[in-house]
This record gives C-alpha cells, sequence and structure tokens, in this order.
C-alpha cells in the first residue's frame, strides 16, 4: 500500500456530497473561488466540418436542407468543438496556459495573484484567485464572448455541496462478508441494489475516500481474502493535510507470488499517478518541476523491487511495462520512504477497521466533521 505526502498546501473550500462529512482542504493560499455556468454550451462552438440536416415536416422550412455552422446537442463533434471554442477563448483572446496535466485546467501566474486557475467540466467552470477583481475580469471577458451564468461563490458543483457535514463511527463492521451472507435479491431489489451503489460510488469518487473500501464490497468484492484482505489494494495522495486522490481495488490474482503481483500493481499504479501530479502542480506552484514526489510504503517486496536492478526467481516474471516505475525512482522523479504498517494512511482502502483507526484513518485523509 503506499500513500504520497505532496509537499505544498493547494488553494482551498471545504467540499462534500450533499449532508455527508467533507473531504477538507484548508484554504492557505485564500483563493476566492467563483462559479460560472455557460448556457446553451453547445452551441457556442463553430464547426469546421460540413454537417447538412434536414428540418421535420411539420416545422416551417422542414423540406429544406440546412448546412449546420454552429455544433448541436446530440452531434459527435459537440463537445471536441466546443473545447476548440473554451481553450481559443482561454489561451487567445485572455492569455492562460491549458495544463500538459489535464487539458480542462487553464492556469496563469501574475504578480499580484502568484498563481491562479480555471476548473472546466463541460459548461461548468470553477475560477479561483487571491485577487478577486481578477476572478471579476475573467467572468466579464467569458460573458463578451459567450452567455454566462454568474453563480458567484462557488456553493455547489458536480452534484457536491460546499459545505456540509454530518457525523459517524464506521461505515463497515470489521468483520468480511462472504457470499453466503444475506438473502438473495429479486429483480426489483438488485436494480435497486445497484443504483443504490452506483450513487455510493460516485460520492467515494469525489468526496468521501473513507467509503471506498466499503463501496468495493458492496460492488460484489467477495473474492477478498476473508483472512486479511491482502487482495484488495489501494493508495492515497495526500496535499496539504487532505486527499485529492485515491484508489481502492481488488486484485485478482492467484495465490502463488500473489505479493509480488500487487507490489508490481501498486508501483505502477502509484507511480503513474505522481508522474501526473509532478506534470500538473507546477502549474499551480505547488512543487518544482524538478522536484520528486514522496511515495510512503509499507511494502518491504515492493521497495525492494523498486530500488534492486537485479532480476530474480521472484520478480523476473513482471512485465517489461513494469520497469518503468523503477526508472521513475533511479530518476529522481518519484521518492519511495519507508512508513509503518501501524502510520500508514492507506490502510484504511484495503480492509475493514476497527473504530478508533479507522477514525484515525479518516483524520489523516482530510475527512472532518466541520464544527456547528
Amino acid at each position: 500500500m503506499f500513500s504520497s505526502t505532496l509537499n505544498q498546501p493547494i488553494s482551498g473550500q471545504q467540499w462534500s456530497r450533499k449532508r455527508t462529512p467533507s473531504l477538507r482542504w484548508e484554504s492557505t493560499r485564500n483563493w476566492t473561488v467563483h462559479q460560472v455556468d455557460v448556457k446553451t454550451t453547445f452551441l457556442n462552438a463553430e464547426l469546421t466540418e460540413e454537417i447538412y440536416i434536414r428540418l421535420p415536416e411539420e416545422v416551417d422550412g422542414g423540406t429544406q436542407v440546412y448546412r449546420l455552422r454552429k455544433a448541436m446537442y446530440g452531434l459527435k463533434q459537440a463537445s471536441r468543438a466546443w473545447y476548440e471554442k473554451l481553450e481559443d477563448m482561454m489561451t487567445t483572446s485572455f492569455g492562460w496556459t491549458a495544463s500538459d496535466a489535464d487539458p480542462a485546467f487553464f492556469w496563469r501566474e501574475t504578480t499580484a495573484a502568484g498563481y491562479e486557475g480555471v476548473c472546466c467540466h463541460v459548461d461548468d467552470m470553477l475560477i479561483g484567485s487571491t485577487v478577486l477583481a481578477n476572478v471579476i475580469e475573467l467572468k466579464q471577458q467569458l460573458g463578451s464572448i459567450v452567455e454566462i451564468k454568474d453563480s458567484g461563490v462557488a456553493s455547489y458543483y458536480l452534484a457536491m455541496e460546499v459545505p456540509q457535514f454530518e457525523k459517524k463511527h464506521t461505515p463497515m463492521d470489521t468483520r468480511q462478508l462472504s457470499a453466503e451472507d444475506g438473502d438473495l435479491l429479486d429483480d426489483q431489489s438488485t436494480a435497486k441494489y445497484r443504483e443504490m451503489t452506483g450513487c455510493l460510488m460516485y460520492v467515494c469518487r469525489g468526496t468521501r475516500p473513507d467509503i471506498a473500501y466499503s463501496v468495493g464490497v458492496l460492488a460484489s468484492d467477495l473474492g477478498g481474502c476473508r483472512d486479511d484482505s491482502r487482495s484488495t489494494t489501494g493508495f492515497a495522495f495526500m496535499l496539504n493535510g487532505g486527499a485529492v486522490s485515491w484508489r481502492s481495488r481488488l486484485q485478482p490474482t492467484i495465490a502463488e507470488a500473489r505479493h509480488v503481483k500487487q507490489s508490481s500493481w501498486l508501483q505502477l499504479e502509484t507511480i503513474k499517478e505522481a508522474l501526473w501530479f509532478k506534470k500538473l502542480l507546477p502549474n499551480l506552484g505547488v512543487i518544482d518541476e524538478d522536484e520528486a514526489v514522496k511515495i510512503m510504503c509499507d511494502n518491504e517486496s515492493a521497495e525492494a523491487v523498486l530500488r534492486s536492478p537485479r532480476i530474480n526467481e521472484v520478480s523476473k516474471h513482471i512485465s517489461r511495462k513494469w520497469n518503468f516505475a523503477k526508472e521513475s525512482v533511479a530518476l529522481n522523479e518519484v521518492k519511495i520512504e519507508h512508513v509503518s504498517t501501524a502510520k500508514q494512511v492507506a490502510d484504511i482502502f484495503t480492509k475493514p477497521l476497527e473504530r478508533q483507526k479507522f477514525e484515525a484513518g479518516r483524520l489523516a485523509l482530510g475527512v472532518k466533521a466541520w464544527p456547528v
């Protein structure tokens, strides 16, 4: 299991799924974060392809064939055309830069405000800066080109409220479930169960890392080892006291040499995520481009494989694609440090914990009950 601490604090708001405890990211840069919605988003995008349509006969002019100049909802090209329009506005017209790590994130650095950021999700945009006038200016610039709805200070974004809290203890009993537990559901109950599990999956991926393991079990992780849950592995990336990326995943491996295969998956997935953060965070001034991302590991066999240049009987079966992880360590792109299992934050993703340890792990992830 891996966890990673990214060195500097990022700007903050306190985010939460409605009526749940929040994943809290402390605000140390005092960013003001506003939300903007672009109205009739796709209709703002110009098409470069020649696309023709015929209107329904009951509509005036229905016998005519028309060439589309703007994107419409339902066109395969619509999303791409809108992004090209958005990128042109943000980069060419307004002077921002699209991040190499995520093309939907735009950033810039100014003398007065330092680093500023705009996060886009189709028609929803979050604008963050220490200077309120800069936020207002960008909203005015956007409004001069496309029609927008100014929602002011962000309070509800992608089905998440800011903030909303409630106390809880632990989401799951410490005993492992088996395929024999419970009763079979009928078709109607099965559909409802899947719907509810899907809702929980959205929550755990967005703001609730502490329920990731439990949701994985609800999504039929009944192949897990009943003794110690070692078939479930995970990692968490921490920034300024809060988790910003996490993973909890079932490992469908055979018992023989399983620890090596788990270590290989963890190396690959964790280091891939670390390298993505290494690409993204310099856009926010959080780390330098040549700074290594620190990864805390409690798996000694994984550490040994990463640091050793030798191929032995245990590791020789690992595919060449895993070797890039060792190169990342050798090039000082990531830095592996040992942490005891007792202090490993990622334990909360791999097994059901008793209350005291669960609450400690939840607190370590930055999920806190906000004082009322």
